[in-house]
């Protein structure tokens, strides 16, 4: 079930599940509304991880990344610690190229070239990406300065 809600608090939803393992989710919008996205909309020092991972075999994972933001091609380096079912891993350096389209839907690709995850920006200094791996685990990201 998918309820959503407009009051003093904002704009936003969630979603509960009527399966047996316990959906459940939260929406946001995506501001600002009406599109014009580009790599320009992720710029700057973000930090962030996995969120709610669903099953065990998910690998959690605690990111730093600097995007550049640069209009063809834009890049992102950082450096990722991760704990899963094959044991801690980091620091690992993150070298990652994004292409973010005008909805606000980025590819983002490694650097053998490979997609890597998708990317999506929720706002000026928000954005999500979902890997593509065998257990994707939803990331979340927010600008913040290094240590």
């Amino acid at each position: 079930m998918m309820y959503l809600y407009n009051n003093a608090a904002g704009v936003g939803g969630f979603i509960v599940g009527t399966d047996a393992k316990v959906t459940a989710g939260n929406m946001e919008p995506q501001l600002p509304t009406g599109g014009g996205y580009s790599n320009a909309s992720f710029s700057g020092n973000y930090e962030g991880g996995t969120i709610s991972p669903a099953i065990a075999a998910v690998t959690n994972s605690v990111t730093y990344l600097h995007a550049d933001g640069v209009t063809s091609g834009g890049g992102a380096n950082g450096t990722q610690y991760a704990n899963g079912p094959g044991g801690t891993t980091g620091p690992t350096p993150i070298n990652l190229t994004y292409q973010i389209d005008g909805t606000g839907r980025g590819v983002v690709k490694d650097s053998q070239n490979n997609v890597y995850g998708y990317l999506y920006v929720i706002g000026p200094n928000k954005v999500t990406m979902i890997p593509t791996t065998s257990a994707p685990a939803v990331n979340v990201f927010i600008t913040g300065q290094p240590d």
